[in-house]
């Protein structure tokens, strides 16, 4: 999984495994891609993903905007299909701020598939 996080003052990405059956911080999942589409390696996308600009210094809010930015990327190397950014944008805002019960550590995350991302 590839994602940014800001543990030190600054935004930094990271990609790795993750293990989401105890994770207080991992609260919803939207599934962007069909595997009908064949595999994509882990190199492959984190290859990918690292291309994608962190932000300078450790706002809040920029999650959501560095994962738009990797899922444009994703799509324009044909990895996922895009089909509004716009109702991408706000899927992931409504379904991610309904799940705040999610963080505890007897949940696994809320998941669902994107309805703007195949």
């Amino acid at each position: 999984m590839g994602h940014i996080v800001n543990r030190t003052g600054q935004w930094e990405y990271k990609f790795g495994s993750q293990n989401i059956a105890h994770s207080l911080s991992l609260t919803s999942l939207i599934k962007i891609r069909d595997g009908s589409k064949g595999p994509i390696t882990a190199d492959n996308l984190d290859n990918l993903l690292a291309q994608v600009t962190v932000p300078p210094g450790s706002e809040e809010g920029e999650c959501l905007n560095w994962v738009m930015r990797a899922v444009k990327l994703l799509a324009e190397n044909n990895v996922v299909t895009l089909k509004s950014e716009d109702g991408l944008r706000e899927e992931f805002s409504s379904f991610c701020a309904e799940n705040r019960s999610y963080a505890t550590r007897t949940k696994y995350p809320n998941v669902k598939t994107s309805e703007y991302c195949a």
